[in-house]
């Protein structure tokens, strides 16, 4: 019997790695935040959620790092996987002082992408979702303008990464001219609870869309056609994350997101 052709099985081949998305949420913790404290805890323990629903799908891998501010900047949660982040508590959530939205922006990102990116900043398999959650315009300013603000978003816009705003009692059309943000990737809300909740949960849907346009191995700066989620144009900038901007007046639909929240704590209790 003739000699086979030899084979060469490689045993210890490593699956493909998942796409891994960041979710760097940078929420406002100045005084003026105090009156909606506990819905912002809950919007912004929606976001948490969702990212962990969406690793739950182990499609993509998540990870968050959750950064308040007021005139300093607090790390909250710090590049951890989202299926073991904790949510966030009245303890830690101290909403007390001044809006240095600048200083935030600038010391923030960079921080982000030299210490807890480093290379993957570079890599195609790497997605970066910026959320920056405010309720006022920036009203401190320490160490940056403006203009540096500005050149940071466009600087990390230009490598790929999503940059998303939410504001109240501004303008935001005019904040997304100033720090070059795109419009379709700002939302405005009136501050009340209703208006709030209904930003959480736009932000939310919008989020986990996001996550499946990565797990489909589509370019998350691609459109998106169907849900309108994220479309790019040819600088690569996401231009319209959100599939509704301007004032928030009623919730968006979340039921996907919300069954897979409420599949996510079956699991959990059932491992329990």
């Amino acid at each position: 019997m003739p000699n086979e052709p030899d084979r060469i099985i490689n045993l210890g081949a490593e699956a493909p790695r998942l796409p891994e998305v960041h979710h760097l949420i940078i929420l406002d913790a100045s005084g003026s935040m105090n009156d909606f404290k506990s819905v912002t805890i809950a919007g912004v323990n929606k976001q948490l959620q969702t990212a962990q629903a969406a690793d739950e799908l182990k499609e993509t891998r998540n990870f968050v790092t959750l950064v308040s501010f007021n005139q300093s900047s607090t790390y909250l949660r710090n590049n951890e996987q989202a299926s073991g982040c904790a949510l966030m508590n009245a303890v830690e959530y101290q909403t007390i002082g001044s809006t240095a939205l600048y200083d935030t922006i600038v010391e923030v990102i960079t921080n982000f992408e030299q210490n807890v990116l480093g290379q993957k900043a570079k890599s195609d398999n790497t997605k970066i979702l910026i959320t920056i959650f405010t309720d006022g315009l920036n009203n401190l300013q320490l160490k940056y303008s403006k203009e540096q603000a500005a050149e940071t978003l466009t600087r990390v816009q230009q490598l790929g990464w999503a940059v998303t705003y939410v504001g109240a009692n501004q303008n935001v059309s005019e904040v997304a001219d100033l720090l070059n943000i795109p419009l379709g990737n700002t939302m405005q809300y009136t501050a009340n609870n209703a208006g709030y909740t209904s930003a959480f949960d736009t932000m939310a849907s919008s989020r986990m869309m996001y996550c499946r346009s990565v797990s489909r191995s589509i370019d998350a700066n691609e459109s998106l056609r169907a849900s309108t989620v994220a479309s790019a144009d040819s600088s690569g900038f996401t231009r319209s994350f959100f599939s509704t901007t301007g004032n928030v007046t009623t919730p968006s639909p979340t039921a996907k997101v919300d069954a897979a929240i409420a599949e996510l704590e079956a699991l959990k209790n059932v491992a329990i």
